[in-house]
């Protein structure tokens, strides 16, 4: 009997740090403004406010940075069992990224304790001190900690995303969008990295996910180069994003073509033919899906929409289409490659519709019953709901983002 224990405390652990993310994010908004400066990034004129307003209330600041460990630590426990579901596919891989991911997020808990610890007294010995006590406190380079540039927290722990999202793309272990937001996910945290060794100030990420900050706060804390360009640059910002999508729907059309081409179809060989060719369009089309998201969170953040509620609605709507589209068309199409020989069925090699070599068309002497569920599977309605999935969500995307209802 298979042991289920790592992922059932991994998912455990996941969704109470999702929740504890959503309470830092709320203990952030609920924080005096000056408090909501992360010390880490700004200059001393704002490390001169954060450090006197902490000196007068310090609660809320102390609760987030606690949660902030505990964040830490509970994901430990996700990457393990994520780790163990990509593992088949390549053991060595799997563990020694995970390994590498457990180290950074170990900082990312040590950090917050320190701040803990150290933040309250600070604060207090700079409301009371004289001249040089306060400009040794706000030195630049003061509040900096284990891991100032990131290259464990973000960068080591990217890699481990992006490892486990290719394996599991290769092994079939997670839907494919979900894969396709793992390698996001890793390149965003590569940019933090980036900005970091530039020497590119950028705001705190709890700020980002509270939805405040943008450009204004950033400049009004001193500029930051790479953030006052994209600024500048923001109407190019808007065109790769939409650009992104425009290739996307150009891509995502070759299959939405083979899909209504195959209802009505009946040769095996151009069917084999229709799938191969809509298998690798796929391809392009999830490399443009994770191009919309990258360049929409930019130019969302740049242009100081995350407080607008559509920008939220957008995304999830995003993400769930992408989840659904997978969830009811994978399966479709996996059977009817095994149905015309392109794939062996589930569990035949111990993986997902393993590849095999494409075997003579099926042969009405050897089983009726073989044609007629290709037939079935032909004249099935779920690409109709596939469609209907796909054309009704994008419009209601469209929707939002040019009327802007909330």
């Amino acid at each position: 009997m298979k042991d289920t224990t790592l992922s059932k405390l991994g998912g455990a652990c996941s969704i109470v740090a999702g929740v504890t993310l959503i309470v830092i994010a709320l203990l952030l908004l609920l924080s005096p403004p000056d408090q909501q400066i992360d010390p880490y990034t700004c200059r001393s004129d704002c490390a001169d406010k954060f450090l006197t307003s902490l000196a007068h209330t310090s609660t809320l600041h102390i609760v987030g940075l606690g949660l902030l460990a505990l964040y830490a630590l509970l994901a430990i426990a996700a990457v393990l069992a994520i780790s163990a579901s990509v593992r088949s596919v390549n053991d060595g891989w799997a563990r020694w990224t995970s390994t590498l991911a457990i180290i950074g997020l170990a900082v990312n808990a040590i950090d917050p304790l320190r701040r803990v610890a150290l933040d309250p007294t600070s604060a207090v010995a700079y409301v009371q001190g004289d001249a040089a006590v306060k400009a040794a406190l706000t030195v630049p380079g003061a509040f900096l900690g284990l891991d100032p540039q990131g290259w464990l927290k973000f960068g080591a722990f990217g890699f481990w995303v992006l490892v486990v999202s290719l394996l599991a793309l290769r092994g079939g272990a997670w839907p494919k969008p979900l894969a396709f937001v793992g390698i996001g996910v890793a390149l965003a945290s590569w940019l933090v990295v980036v900005g970091e060794v530039t020497q590119t100030q950028s705001q705190s990420l709890l700020a980002i996910l509270a939805g405040g900050g943008g450009v204004a706060q950033a400049r009004s804390e001193g500029g930051e180069p790479m953030l006052a360009w994209l600024a500048t640059n923001y109407p190019w910002l808007v065109f790769a994003h939409v650009a992104s999508v425009f290739a996307f729907l150009l891509a995502h059309g070759v299959s939405t073509g083979v899909l209504f081409k195959l209802r009505a179809e009946r040769k095996v060989e151009r069917i084999r033919a229709l799938l191969d060719l809509s298998k690798r369009s796929i391809v392009w089309t999830n490399a443009f899906l994770v191009l919309i998201g990258l360049t929409g969170f930019a130019a969302a953040y740049i242009g100081d929409w995350w407080q607008q509620g559509w920008v939220w609605a957008s995304a999830g709507l995003l993400i769930l289409i992408s989840l659904a589209m997978d969830w009811i068309g994978d399966p479709y199409y996996d059977r009817l490659r095994v149905a015309v020989g392109l794939a062996e069925p589930k569990g035949s090699k111990g993986k997902k519709d393993a590849p095999t070599r494409q075997g003579p068309a099926p042969d009405p002497s050897e089983g009726e019953e073989q044609l007629e569920q290709l037939e079935q599977l032909l004249r099935s309605p779920r690409p109709l709901l596939l469609a209907l999935v796909g054309i009704v969500g994008l419009a209601a995307i469209l929707w939002l983002m040019l009327l802007k209802p909330f």
